[in-house]
């Protein structure tokens, strides 16, 4: 990746992405009644890279009562713009070998990449010229399909809080200490959708591209699953992010970047698909036995391209992926994204993204997103999800209009207490690093934002793609026809076609106790 083109993300109330976090008090621990998957990583995040391998076994957790936890903010701006050191060229096929590079030459580039998984190319762009001439130049090229710049994703959350005691908003049905407050899992009926489905997701690979999920380095990940994906069995991934500029930054050199310890995005929405249920451990997740292929397409700020999304994408479905969640998103459209999606549809499998979290930023909102999802999720053959607030409404955040197919709850702000211990967010597990201790802090958080509904039906789709459903269209249409109504009847811009539902769906497929 082009060092300059992905900006550090500020910390903002709504907007596309998360940012790096800020500890008003990092030397402490934010789960001092969990520990650390490795208490023995004293030095420099940078080495964390050197931990044992994927086959080892983790250390055993501690499961002592957790106190009053302290308070952890992030704020992040919309993915606006496009990456200005590179254009993306589809060349046509069937080109003599070494004609592209010759092609670029002639038009003043300097270097052609060529994708490692899909049929386009990065081409860079010289000095003194901008991303668009160059795209331009390439356009009017006969040999050339498309050329045009590479639009930003970010990752689409708003707010994230550290979780606290408190009393239980739904009645308990695990022995998972924190499930009594994922008051979003009650919302979607995911305890009767489990009774209903003897196989929780088994068989089933969910591709996450994400930030990658737990912590690891270069093309392994997860070097180590976190504690309480272990039901999950995990299968390999991939690591499209080269030279993440904050990396550098903090003395990460290569393509060797840890991702769990520093932004933990991609594990936080991993663990809302497939959190074990009923081992004494945190919370639960929607579809338990499903297996994660960590995908990373985020820098450890949050921020991507879209071209890499394209290539994860691609990577996914070549490898056994049935269903790819993306909890991110941008206002740029990019044929690059377009055509990896309907080659995964083409392919019989399910992509789920966020709808984003702009619509209360009018200017942003009616300016940049015109009014309606982000991409990839206004793509049509991408189930676009938005989030719901703990008061049954669509949150104010989440972006909204025709291309929105359904909402999930995902919360209105982490730092609202709705009930004694619970937040207006989602509360699920992931990592935060602590630059003082150097250690990787895991345990429980609430965040709110669309990336945290997008995984709810991700899993959803898990479940039902285990007992047999086994085609994009019909998932999209089941859960659709489930979704509670939340607004006029039928389908509208506000809400979609309602709330999902994890239990009618399964009603709707007939399946008994």
């Amino acid at each position: 990746m082009i060092f300059q083109a992905r900006p550090l993300l500020a910390v903002a109330a709504a907007g596309l992405g998360v940012a790096l976090l800020s500890f008003p008090l990092a030397a402490q621990p934010l789960l001092p009644g969990f520990e650390s998957p490795d208490r023995a990583l004293d030095p420099p995040a940078a080495d964390i890279r050197d931990v044992e391998s994927p086959d080892a076994d983790p250390p055993p957790l501690a499961r002592r009562p957790a106190p009053t936890f302290h308070a952890i903010a992030a704020r992040g701006a919309s993915a606006v713009g496009r990456a200005p050191g590179h254009v993306l060229v589809r060349f046509e096929t069937g080109l003599a070998p070494g004609l592209a590079k010759q092609i670029a030459s002639g038009l003043g580039a300097p270097r052609v990449r060529p994708a490692r998984f899909g049929e386009f190319s990065r081409v860079d762009v010289p000095a003194g010229r901008t991303a668009e001439q160059v795209a331009a130049d390439f356009r009017a090229h006969p040999s050339v399909r498309w050329a045009e710049t590479d639009p930003l994703v970010r990752a689409a959350a708003t707010s994230v809080r550290a979780t606290a005691n408190g009393a239980s908003a739904a009645a308990a049905i695990t022995d998972d200490p924190f499930f009594s407050r994922q008051w979003h899992l009650e919302r979607i009926g995911l305890d009767e959708a489990l009774q209903r489905n003897p196989a929780d997701g088994a068989g089933v690979i969910v591709a996450v591209l994400d930030s990658g999920v737990a912590f690891g380095s270069g093309n392994s990940y997860p070097v180590r699953p976190v504690p309480d994906l272990g039901s999950a069995s995990f299968v390999p991934g991939f690591d499209f992010v080269d030279n993440d500029p904050v990396a550098l930054d903090l003395g990460i050199a290569g393509d060797d970047t840890p991702t769990g310890v520093r932004f933990s995005h991609g594990t936080f929405a991993a663990s809302i698909i497939a959190a074990t249920v009923n081992n004494g451990l945190a919370g639960a997740g929607i579809a338990p036995r499903a297996a994660i292929m960590p995908v990373r397409v985020l820098g450890i700020d949050g921020s991507g391209f879209s071209s890499d999304i394209a290539e994860g994408i691609r990577f996914a479905v070549d490898n056994g992926a049935r269903v790819i969640n993306l909890s991110l998103g941008g206002s740029g459209i990019a044929t690059v994204t377009r055509e990896a999606l309907n080659y995964a549809h083409s392919r019989g499998v399910v992509v789920v993204a966020a709808s984003g979290n702009d619509a209360d930023d009018s200017e942003v909102f009616e300016g940049e997103f015109d009014s309606d999802v982000a991409y990839p999720a206004r793509y049509p053959t991408v189930i676009a999800v938005g989030a719901t607030a703990f008061d049954g409404r669509r949150a104010d955040y989440s972006n909204f209009g025709p291309g929105l197919d359904l909402v999930a709850p995902a919360g209105e702000g982490a730092s609202n207490e709705v009930a004694p211990g619970v937040r207006d967010a989602v509360l699920a597990t992931g990592f935060l690093f602590d630059p003082v201790s150097r250690q990787e802090l895991y345990g429980g958080f609430w965040a709110t934002g669309t990336s945290f509904a997008c995984p709810q039906a991700a899993g959803v789709a898990a479940l039902l793609l285990s007992l047999g459903v086994d085609d994009p269209d019909a998932v999209r249409t089941l859960l659709e026809l489930t979704a509670r109504d939340l607004g006029p009847a039928g389908f509208d811009t506000d809400t979609g076609s309602g709330q999902l539902d994890a239990a009618a769906a399964h009603r709707g497929l007939g399946f008994t106790q």
